[in-house]
């Protein structure tokens, strides 16, 4: 993709995007370095380590089956799903790059970097609208999956994250329930707490009775490769205030819904 001027006009710079399958070479590292101990302060930084963090991938490449091929995109879009780099180039000097997984449901962004000269002009903001166009252009050929952008970790209360809450609809993923909350709704809660559940329903974990607690098993010993257990309600730990305090605020953040699944150990 190249900005181009309007009829008879001339661009001072020319930008260009495009899109490459992710792999190593010194002109990306060289950005990554230069980003990451000026914006992050971060040294010790080493080739293998860039290598290993934001090139090799686990992801499966397969192919994506595009229904609509006729639909007309900026680039042409990616044959495969799995892990790309995403170039921003300015006069054909590398800027910025976008570390990004391209999945069956969406386009997930795992990192971005750019020149630390190019920190006023908000290229993070950019890379956001590229992204979301990506999904939108796999989405109208044919690929009906290809629904969202996941913008990864969301800290709240850190500022260089705040920009990920201007695009919307924004929803944020339920620590507790696994479910999908619109930002909206939870901006007033972690302006209360740093910590929220956005479920309006009771969660499951406060559903948990003394007598549930007292059911779960405990290790009593363990000999030879056999572990032996105990309800916790029938040994000394659960009679003394101070040690049942602490052990069920351990059990209250499993939740009732593990609780046949873990054994506590003394």
């Amino acid at each position: 993709m190249e900005v181009q001027g309007s009829q008879g006009h001339k661009l001072a710079h020319r930008l260009e995007v495009t899109l490459e399958p992710s792999s190593y070479t010194d002109e990306k590292y060289q950005l990554y370095l230069k980003y990451q101990e000026s914006i992050h302060e971060d040294s010790g930084n080493t080739p293998g380590g860039f290598e290993r963090f934001l090139v090799t991938s686990t992801i499966r490449q397969e192919p994506i089956a595009y229904r609509n091929t006729s639909t007309q995109s900026a680039y042409p879009l990616p044959a495969h799903y799995g892990s790309y780099h995403q170039m921003y180039r300015v006069d054909g000097q590398l800027i910025a790059i976008g570390v990004i997984d391209i999945l069956p449901g969406c386009v997930s962004s795992v990192y971005f970097m750019y020149a630390p000269e190019w920190n006023p002009w908000s290229l993070g903001k950019i890379s956001a609208i590229r992204e979301a166009t990506l999904v939108k252009e796999i989405h109208d050929a044919g690929v009906e999956s290809m629904t969202s952008l996941y913008m990864g970790f969301y800290i709240y209360s850190c500022p260089k994250m705040r920009y990920k809450g201007e695009y919307g609809p924004s929803y944020l993923l339920d620590p507790e329930s696994y479910t999908w909350h619109p930002l909206e709704v939870c901006a007033p809660l972690l302006d209360k707490a740093k910590y929220s559940t956005f479920n309006e329903t009771k969660s499951d974990k406060d559903e948990m009775s003394q007598q549930d607690m007292r059911q779960m098993q405990v290790v009593v010993s363990m000999s030879r490769g056999v572990v032996k257990t105990a309800p916790l309600g029938t040994q000394a730990i659960w009679n003394n205030p101070r040690s049942r305090k602490q052990i069920e605020a351990v059990i209250k953040t499993f939740g009732k819904g593990l609780r046949d699944d873990i054994i506590l150990s003394a």
